[in-house]
Parts: C-alpha cells; sequence; structure tokens
C-alpha cells in the first residue's frame, strides 16, 4: 500500500501534540491543494470548538460557535486544559561563560500545571533535571533558565531587538547551577512525566515514538552527551531556525542553527 494524503504522523497518537484537534475542526487551507503522502502542520487550520460546514470548503478562517468551550480555562489549571500549549526550546547559548536555555511557550500567562521538567543528560552517564510546573509563564511567553541570576542580568540586562520585538532579556526565571554545568556538551529534552513510557508499558529510550510523547521537545539524545558529535555547542549558540515553531522528537538537528560569535 501507499499513502496518497495524510493528516498526522503514521503510528503516533495525536494526544498532545501539534496535530491533535479534539473538540475542534481542522480546515485544509485553500492553498493547499497537493496531496502529500508527508504531512505538514503548515497545511492546516485548526478551529478550536468552532462549528462544522459539512460539503462547504470556502473558507480557512475559524469562526465561534455559540456556546462553545471557551479557549481558556476557567478554574485551576489541568493537564486537560493545556493541551493545546506548546512548549518548545527556541535558544540554547553557551557564550562567555553566562549559558542559558530559553524556552518558547504558546501558553503567556498561564501557571504550567502539567508534570513538566527540563532534563540535562552529561557525560559519563550523569542527568540533572528541573521542573516547570507551577511556573508562570512571563507575557512574551519565555521561560529562561540560568545558571546564576545575577551575571545573568549583569550579561543581558536591558532590552535586546530580535526580529520585530523589543524583549527583556536580563530576567532568568529559573536558577539551577547543575542543570547548565558542561551546558554545551549536554544533551537537553523537555519531558512530559504524565506521558511517560513506563505508564504505557513501554521499553527504551526511544518508547515515545510508539506510545507517547515523552519528550516534547529534545536537542542531542536520551541518556547521552553531545560528546563527539557534531552538535556540540560550546561557546556557541544553538538558535531555533523561525519557521520551526513547534517541538521535535527525536532530534532533528536540521531545525537549529549554531551560531559561534
Amino acid at each position: 500500500w501507499f499513502v496518497v494524503d495524510i493528516y498526522g504522523v503514521i503510528g503516533e497518537d495525536g494526544d498532545d501534540t501539534d496535530h491533535d484537534f479534539h473538540n475542534s475542526r481542522v480546515v485544509r487551507k485553500l492553498d493547499a491543494v497537493e496531496m502529500e503522502a508527508t504531512w505538514s502542520k503548515d497545511d492546516w487550520v485548526v478551529c478550536k470548538s468552532d462549528t462544522p460546514d459539512p460539503n462547504l470548503w470556502n473558507s480557512d478562517e475559524c469562526g465561534t460557535a455559540e456556546g462553545a468551550p471557551t479557549h481558556g480555562p476557567t478554574s485551576a489549571p489541568t493537564r486537560e486544559s493545556q493541551k493545546e500549549c506548546q512548549f518548545f526550546f527556541s535558544e540554547l547559548s553557551d557564550v562567555e561563560n553566562v549559558p542559558y536555555i530559553e524556552i518558547k511557550s504558546t501558553c503567556p500567562g498561564k501557571t504550567i500545571s502539567r508534570d513538566l521538567s527540563v532534563v540535562s543528560w552529561k557525560e559519563y552517564g550523569l542527568s540533572c533535571s528541573v521542573s516547570l510546573k507551577g511556573v508562570v509563564v512571563p507575557d512574551d511567553g519565555f521561560i529562561i533558565i540560568c545558571a546564576n541570576k545575577i551575571q545573568h542580568q549583569f550579561k543581558y540586562g536591558g532590552y535586546k531587538y530580535i526580529g520585530e520585538k523589543w524583549r527583556d532579556m536580563s530576567v532568568c526565571d529559573i536558577e539551577d547551577y547543575m542543570l547548565l554545568a558542561g551546558h554545551g556538551s549536554n544533551s537537553l529534552a523537555i519531558k512530559d512525566a504524565d506521558a511517560g513510557c513506563e505508564k504505557n508499558n513501554c521499553v527504551g529510550s526511544n518508547c515515545h515514538a510508539g506510545c507517547s510523547d515523552k519528550y516534547l521537545d529534545i536537542y542531542g539524545y536520551p541518556g547521552a552527551s553531545l560528546d563527539y558529535t557534531d552538535h556540540q555547542f560550546e561557546d556557541c549558540r544553538a538558535a531555533r531556525k523561525m519557521h520551526y515553531p513547534y517541538g521535535s522528537s527525536p532530534f532533528n538537528p536540521n531545525v537549529y542553527e549554531v551560531i559561534c560569535l
């Protein structure tokens, strides 16, 4: 058999992915008229809590259904209410001994209720992690993890121009020296413990491929450092390319650009 058109990823559960459309409908963009054997999220529009329009395909704009569920939670946040929130690495920096991890969230202003953590795999099989649960996502949607808040503020104080937006880089939201020790040679991942392999009777470092999204995003390799690979970023920055605004698991090196100044 062969695929002539597809929505989603073969063999992957769509729960909590960028192709999840629970309580929604998906509309193919009007200019995406070619059948595709490889799915691309850029060809579709997910209309949250929208009104269906059977037998019509004359608009790819989302409307609003009367009495539909609200887009945000009206009570304390839960894992279910945050299914559409994405978290992914936007930049990993190891410049001038002031390392940091920058995470982009699509849910600014919300408190993270899911059991998310950032894991760092180092040489000799060592690893560290820091929890994101309970963190309030800043209004600009960026969470910064640094090794030392004072050093970070001194280095990145003030506003920095990025693209067409002024953004304050001086604020470090989470301080964790051990997580960033040896930063430029560490593999990193955003892990969702609620969707761990252990709860799905799976084994192996890549069990998420057949079970669940254990890693929402990853740079490098589970359980191993970046030593002796082409993906180290010591004294450099690994910056996510702007046209990949979503998590990727397993690791896709084409998503990043390593910049050494």
